[in-house]
């Protein structure tokens, strides 16, 4: 079991890598649009922001900062458990206790471990810096909503908002078409991962490379899937204070036609807050992150009794 449960945590992890890679391929025109997209949104922000926009960019800019360099530490850290630690173990249709063939093996093995941890780890820290563009956008939004009450021109200053707010709404639409499909095999698959990373630690306790190793495993894993929640839930929570920021716009000031119509069909649209799918199953959110680990946690109870019950 032991054996097995080894190779199927990293059959795992490689598996959701060849599909995100595979997944990125399929819409890399989107993706690009997406990246040209945000960085576009965010460079016209700033050149036009005031001090609460600023503070809020500053926010944007330390947060996506900050993923990227815990999710760098985290796959160097499985690169080196990986690959110095604790080598894999495959067989091979050749001889490997040949010292020239073991070290054949072993660099093709960095690399491929190399080449997968890093391009996972790329994807992943493209799509949180798509998401938390959206964040940023929904909160600039919010702020410029209720400076509409502030000043002439109100019905060009709704419209302008209005624009902006159908932009995010195409933003999302587009991110859950991507995202959505692959969203929703990364939780089977951190479901099964955190398990058997869990019962891995468990049979190492005491074994410092192999427990380091599968606690850096289940640690990236457990990030990865609670940072999306966590951005995504921040989405929905801005996306449901739009229609109270229109509230707060001084329509009532400018009883015209163009404002009513544009309060009418803003409020259609902004009463339903936004959520990032999980293909059709839900919605990336931190209760269904809790769902998951509760999942695992079961699983993992499962295992630890099994393998009790077969020691001798």
């Amino acid at each position: 079991m032991i054996t097995c449960t080894d190779n199927v945590c990293i059959l795992m992890g490689l598996s959701m890598v060849c599909l995100k890679t595979v997944n990125a391929h399929l819409y890399r025109g989107k993706i690009g649009r997406l990246v040209e997209e945000a960085n576009g949104c965010v460079a016209a922000i700033r050149e036009r922001a005031d001090r609460r926009e600023l503070r809020l960019m500053r926010r944007y800019f330390l947060q996506t900062d900050a993923i990227f360099y815990f999710t760098l530490i985290i796959a160097v850290a499985l690169v080196v458990g990986f690959v110095i630690l604790v080598p894999v173990e495959l067989k091979y249709p050749f001889d490997v206790s040949d010292p020239w063939n073991r070290s054949l093996v072993l660099g093709f093995q960095a690399f491929v471990v190399t080449v997968d941890v890093l391009a996972t780890d790329m994807l992943d820290n493209l799509f949180s810096r798509i998401y938390a563009s959206i964040v940023l956008r929904l909160q600039i939004l919010n702020l410029r909503f209720e400076d509409c009450a502030v000043g002439g021109g109100l019905a060009a200053r709704l419209e302008a908002c209005v624009r902006r707010h159908q932009g995010v709404l195409r933003s999302v639409a587009e991110v859950n078409e991507v995202y959505s499909g692959i969203g929703c095999m990364q939780f089977v698959v951190v479901s099964v991962i955190n398990c058997i990373a869990l019962f891995q630690m468990f049979l190492n306790v005491g074994r410092n490379p192999n427990f380091l190793k599968f606690g850096a495993y289940y640690g990236g894993s457990l990030f990865y899937i609670c940072c999306y929640c966590w951005i995504s839930d921040r989405i929905t929570h801005q996306s449901s204070l739009v229609i109270d920021s229109q509230w707060m716009a001084g329509w009532e000031r400018d009883p015209s036609p163009t404002v009513k119509s544009l309060m009418i069909f803003s409020a259609m649209v902004a009463n339903k807050p936004l959520t990032m799918k999980i293909w059709r199953f839900g919605d990336f959110s931190l209760a269904t992150a809790i769902n998951t680990l509760r999942i695992s946690y079961s699983a993992y109870t499962l295992l630890t009794r099994v393998h009790e019950n077969d020691e001798p």
